[in-house]
């Protein structure tokens, strides 16, 4: 892989405009908005592959998902981290 940029950037028009608005009602910083919804996204591409729902590399439907009604004590994304490696690709 190539390397990865220091930053990213995107142009923010009113689609994304809405949804900073709605993280910004969380408490979110702007970092946080961008990691934690790359992780999420990532989160969701990964246990597509690694449960086969998809072969790796292809983009998963996320058809539903579920909300935990418990508080997190946690200040940061609720899920484990899966090292790319360990997800091969379908034989």
């Amino acid at each position: 892989m190539s390397e990865l940029p220091r930053q990213l950037s995107a142009r923010v028009d009113r689609s994304l405009a809405r949804d900073i608005r709605a993280l910004r009602l969380a408490g979110l910083s702007y970092s946080q908005m961008v990691k934690w919804g790359v992780a999420l996204l990532a989160d969701v591409y990964r246990g597509a592959w690694q449960y086969r729902v998809v072969e790796v590399g292809k983009t998963p439907e996320l058809k539903s998902y579920l909300y935990d009604h418990a508080v997190s004590k946690t200040s940061g994304p609720p899920w484990a981290e899966v090292e790319e490696e360990e997800l091969e690709p379908a034989a």
